[in-house]
């Protein structure tokens, strides 16, 4: 019974202590906004857990283009899209975030929100 009491109470303190640490990390958040087709700008923005702020662009097929669109490679912009989102994640973990949290939605383009936590 001692044990289990000792194996309970050493599980609460190192995960109240975990807790806490992972609390304390500063968050940063992206808005990914792919239209690849449509009216509205299309990037991935970006706010920093100090307050600074990115905007990173993305490709996307101009409204004036749609007359043309049977002369535009969608795969290959859609492609290009999801190199610069990759190596936006890639950049992220290099700084030391990792995904905490995540949300998308797809309704005439595609959303994803992320939550990045500090390590």
């Amino acid at each position: 019974m001692k044990i289990h009491a000792l194996v309970l109470g050493a599980f609460l303190f190192l995960n109240f202590f975990s807790c806490t640490a992972q609390s304390s990390s500063a968050l940063a958040t992206a808005r990914i906004i792919d239209l690849s087709i449509g009216f509205q700008k299309t990037e991935i923005l970006v706010v920093y857990e100090n307050g600074e702020s990115e905007s990173i662009p993305l490709k996307n097929i101009a409204p004036s283009d749609l007359k043309n669109i049977h002369e535009i490679d969608l795969n290959a912009l859609l492609l290009e899209n999801q190199k610069t989102i990759t190596n936006f994640l890639n950049k992220m973990d290099q700084k030391g975030y990792r995904i905490e949290e995540m949300d998308y939605s797809v309704n005439n383009g595609h959303f994803s929100f992320i939550i990045f936590r500090k390590i």
